[in-house]
This record gives structure tokens, sequence and C-alpha cells, in this order.
């Protein structure tokens, strides 16, 4: 599978864009751990489940994403469109 790049990244649908900013965000060691405050195991169930989202992403558009792209090409939002859904 190519990486893809920042001008099809910037061709994304504003929703798919959103998710991918939403997984690595979550990804951040201080948001994948609730700064420190999560045991091990939900710290190890939370991240699969993000990981797990990230390669269905991958797999939807048939590209690697990394996550300079998605931090370089942040949109600008409120706060209603946060689509995280791998709550614990």
């Amino acid at each position: 599978m190519k990486t893809i790049t920042k001008d099809e990244y910037l061709k994304l649908a504003t929703e798919d864009r959103c998710l991918l900013e939403d997984i690595f965000l979550d990804l951040s060691p201080e948001n994948l751990t609730c700064d420190g405050e999560l045991p091990s195991y939900l710290i190890a169930k939370k991240a699969s489940k993000i990981h797990k989202e990230l390669k269905k992403m991958e797999n939807k558009l048939n590209r690697v994403i990394y996550e300079d792209i998605v931090y370089e090409n942040i949109l600008p939002r409120n706060k209603t469109l946060h689509f995280n859904s791998w709550n614990l």
C-alpha cells in the first residue's frame, strides 16, 4: 500500500480528515493514558481500538497514513466535530 500524499490528504472528505485527526490526537501519550491515570490493561484496550480504526481508514483509502501529514494540515473546527468512537 502506498503512503498518502499531502495533496491526496487535502482532498479527503472533512469527516475523514476529522476522524484521522481524532485518531492521531487520541494516540498521543497524554490522551492515550488519560494523563497517566489509566491502568495498563485499559491503555492497551484503548490503543487497540484506536489502531483498528486507523487500519480501517487506511484500508478504506488504500493508503498508509502517517501522523505528520495529519498534524501539518489540522482543520479548524469547533468541539462538536469530535468523532472518536472507541469509548471503553
